[in-house]
């Protein structure tokens, strides 16, 4: 009996608050094994992830998702095809009750973002071009967020076409260029390879600390290395709308399951993992590394696999692993800020 009770408070408290997001992958050819064109969207309330669509095609792919929550609700859409790319998604109301809900959201609590562009693959020049013709992303000033990331890597170390409950990262040592923006507590910030000169912003602030951010007309080239062909390359585009402490993927080596980051795994990360979810304790600053079972998002299921392994012979935290640093193995990152164990290198150029 107490343990369904507390099957049901786990369940009833994460679907409090609502997440969406959606992302788009380009392909220079179609193939039979990886199709040109792949189109995701998803969307869920807390940590529950309730709607995951997924596809892809030669020519055009589309998916959406929508949700409605205990507070609030969530969509997602996306399309991607010869004819460009697209894709919107919002999340609006945080609980009192959410997992997340100490960092001071309420029903009032909203952000959405909306981009749509093409991609060139130039032989010529050996670039890739992305254009971005119209975009916006918006976020209220209480923990509300709304982000876009672009990677551009090569198919190797990917895997193809995934369809699982999250928009697969490529192996870091894939990546050829990755950047990223987020717009959050009023302020807007870039991240890897992307600047503001870049997307050439026009920024508007309310009243109340909302931020709404727009962009377009934009041409952002990026040169191939040399001994790279461009029938290799893919391009993504990510966008995700929320509340919570949410972080773009950084490609750094890291630990699995050192959430507190001392280069040890064992009861401190479970400790710190716990005071995180329901005491309001410090972000972790490498949420891949709290990832304690690498399913692309943090959770209670996190201190207890790493409780489990540790006292009771579990599974072992997967690859990187807890004794050797490492990079991201590919599949779904929520990102490393910073992991100075194993420096700050990207893993790529380790």
């Amino acid at each position: 009996m107490k343990r369904s009770l507390l099957v049901g408070l786990i369940v009833f408290l994460s679907a409090a608050n609502a997440d969406a997001g959606w992302s788009v992958t380009v392909r220079a050819k179609c193939r039979w094994w990886s199709k040109q064109y792949v189109a995701k969207a998803h969307a869920g309330c807390g940590v529950l992830l309730l709607c995951s669509q997924s596809s892809s095609s030669c020519g055009t792919a589309y998916a959406s998702c929508s949700k409605m929550c205990s507070v609030g609700s969530a969509s997602s859409s996306s399309y991607c095809g010869p004819s460009g790319w697209g894709g919107t998604s919002n999340a609006t109301g945080v609980g009192w009750a959410g997992l997340e809900g100490n960092d001071g959201g309420t029903e009032d609590s909203a952000s959405q973002n909306r981009l749509e562009g093409s991609v060139i693959f130039d032989e010529a020049a050996r670039a890739v071009i992305i254009l971005v013709n119209d975009g916006e992303f918006e976020a209220t000033a209480d923990g509300s967020f709304s982000e876009l990331e672009a990677t551009i890597s090569t198919i190797q170390g990917t895997e193809a076409d995934p369809v699982d409950d999250a928009v697969a990262q490529p192996a870091a040592d894939s990546v050829l260029w990755h950047g990223g923006m987020r717009v959050e507590q009023g302020d807007v910030a870039f991240s890897g390879e992307l600047t503001a000169q870049d997307l050439e912003p026009a920024v508007d602030r309310s009243a109340t600390g909302a931020l709404l951010v727009r962009t377009a007309r934009v041409a952002k080239a990026i040169a191939v290395p040399a001994g790279v062909s461009l029938d290799d390359i893919e391009v993504t585009i990510r966008c995700d709308s929320g509340f919570g402490n949410r972080v773009t993927p950084s490609y750094t080596n890291f630990l699995r399951g050192d959430g507190n980051t001392d280069g040890n795994v064992d009861l401190g990360d479970a400790i710190a993992g716990l005071n995180y979810l329901f005491r309001g304790s410090k972000t972790p600053t490498c949420m891949d590394a709290a990832d304690a079972n690498a399913n692309g998002r943090f959770d209670l299921s996190d201190p207890i696999f790493t409780l489990s392994w540790f006292f009771l012979g579990g599974p072992q935290p997967p690859a990187p692993g807890p004794f050797e640093c490492g990079p991201h193995p590919g599949g779904r990152s929520i990102g490393c800020a910073s992991y100075p164990i194993c420096g700050a290198t990207p893993a790529g150029d380790a």
